[in-house]
């Protein structure tokens, strides 16, 4: 698995907001990000990535709660965000690339149900 081509964005892009779709691909695989997702090997892959801070998270609360806090933050991301995220996914030693590949189908269906693009070109 890896990340797909079509988040091989120009780097002008990489700060825009998440498309509604994209979001309703994230919320339809939610429930499984906050029961598998190991959130602290995602959280510190985000952090290196610079599109999100420590500072933001209680490491130290139920981990559900800090898993559902990273998705949510995910959400109101940027595309770098989301492309950070798939990568963490991908490359967590806590075996969870199978997230990264759900997600990546999620987001698939999504984006060509609707008839666009996972990437906004328009603007």
């Amino acid at each position: 698995y890896s990340v797909p081509a079509w988040f091989d964005f120009q780097d002008g892009d990489k700060w825009k907001p998440l498309t509604e779709q994209q979001k309703k691909a994230i919320e339809s695989v939610y429930t499984h990000l906050i029961q598998d997702l190991s959130p602290d090997d995602t959280l510190d892959h985000m952090i290196s990535d610079l599109v999100l801070s420590g500072d933001d998270f209680d490491r130290g609360g139920k981990k559900k709660d800090f898993r559902r806090a990273i998705v949510d933050a995910v959400l109101k991301s940027s595309l770098k965000g989301l492309k950070s995220f798939m990568q963490a996914l991908e490359n967590d030693d806590g075996g969870t690339p199978h997230l990264a590949e759900e997600l990546t189908q999620a987001l698939i269906k999504h984006c060509t149900q609707q008839a666009v693009q996972c990437t906004d070109t328009d603007s």
